[in-house]
């Protein structure tokens, strides 16, 4: 088998078949952008006339037909009509594709997940279409919505390396991207997760309070400046003041959340942040029960925080964890609801 990936955009295609298994197919020459596809199909097939619009036509391709399209497939129909179109197709040197009649096909249709631009396929040769499906459903829970954008980004690099005449940049510039930001390593969900105390100038840190505000720009209603809130300093975010934990999935920064002290026995916590990927998975309450323990280590005795009315799920969360609504105590033009937690 030779593996190729066709580009059928400008293609006449024909599609002859029935049922769901016509159906699909046509759905995914639509998910490729084939533009020039006629469906044939009979006439009381509802839900393949629907599908297909005006490209349907009742019954099934004539010799004419087939001798003007460059790629036939058919689904769903019987044995004789099969062998009727695959004559007609070798006849005019037709590709041709019937679903699950092998002896028939000159190509296997490999199961496909699509993220955007990024094509990901597996086949076993016509062996097994089941299984076939069940890698594919692997791969999409490995490469989510998110490869769309990756992907994107990766050419908007590649394009601005190269409008650079920084060619030999390019493979090391992507790996350097894909390892920054971990998308190879495991699932949070599925990789031991683990939480350090970070320098607060480090990659790490840098990229998790990025991530943080970037999100709050989106949430609040008027969007997000870090120069108008009360960003701490670094002095206050290691010991024996204060710290900065970092949760990584493998090598990949996932979630944070700063312990800001002055020595005293009154603390705050501040950008408590997990990343989208690894919400539902406790590790809010993970982070806060470390930097509480850290807060022991150094007598601290009252914990404080805030937060913005634009994120209920952190007040929910506040509100259910030991946390006591209090007074406002700082001037964070940011800041509606107040928290303090005895330790």
């Amino acid at each position: 088998m030779l593996p190729v990936v066709l580009d059928c955009a400008l293609w006449p295609i024909l599609l002859a078949g029935k049922g769901t298994a016509a159906v699909r197919r046509l759905a995914m020459l639509d998910e490729a952008g084939c533009r020039h596809v006629t469906v044939f199909g009979p006439e009381t097939d509802a839900p393949l006339r629907e599908a297909a619009g005006t490209r349907f036509r009742a019954g099934l391709p004539s010799e004419e037909d087939v001798a003007a399209a460059r790629l036939l497939l058919a689904a769903g129909l019987s044995a004789a009509d099969r062998a009727a179109m695959a004559g007609l197709a070798r006849r005019h040197r037709v590709l041709l594709h019937v679903e699950d009649d092998l002896p028939h096909c000159d190509f296997h249709m490999p199961a496909a997940l699509r993220r955007g631009s990024l094509l990901l396929t597996a086949s076993t040769g016509g062996a097994s279409p089941a299984l076939a499906s069940r890698i594919r459903a692997w791969l999409g829970e490995r490469f989510g919505p998110e490869w769309s954008e990756r992907l994107e980004r990766v050419a908007r690099l590649r394009a601005e390396l190269k409008s650079s005449g920084r060619n030999a940049e390019l493979g090391p510039a992507v790996n350097a991207l894909a390892d920054r930001e971990g998308w190879f390593d495991p699932p949070p969900g599925r990789a031991p997760v683990r939480i350090e105390e970070a320098d607060p100038e480090s990659e790490a840190a840098r990229y998790c309070l990025a991530e943080y505000y970037a999100e709050l720009e989106k949430r609040f209603e008027g969007g997000f400046e870090v120069g108008r809130s009360r960003a701490p300093q670094s002095a206050h975010m290691v010991r024996p003041r204060g710290a900065f934990l970092v949760a990584f999935a493998e090598s990949r920064p996932i979630g944070c959340v700063i312990l800001k002290g002055t020595g005293g026995e009154v603390a705050e916590i501040k950008r408590l942040w997990v990343a989208p990927s690894a919400r539902g998975l406790g590790l809010a309450k993970r982070l806060m029960t470390a930097a509480e323990t850290v807060a022991r280590e150094l007598a601290v005795k009252v914990l404080r925080l805030d937060t913005n009315r634009a994120l209920p799920e952190a007040l929910h969360f506040y509100r259910t964890a030991g946390w006591t609504e209090i007074a406002r105590f700082n001037d964070d033009p940011y800041a509606d609801h107040f928290f303090e937690k005895r330790l």
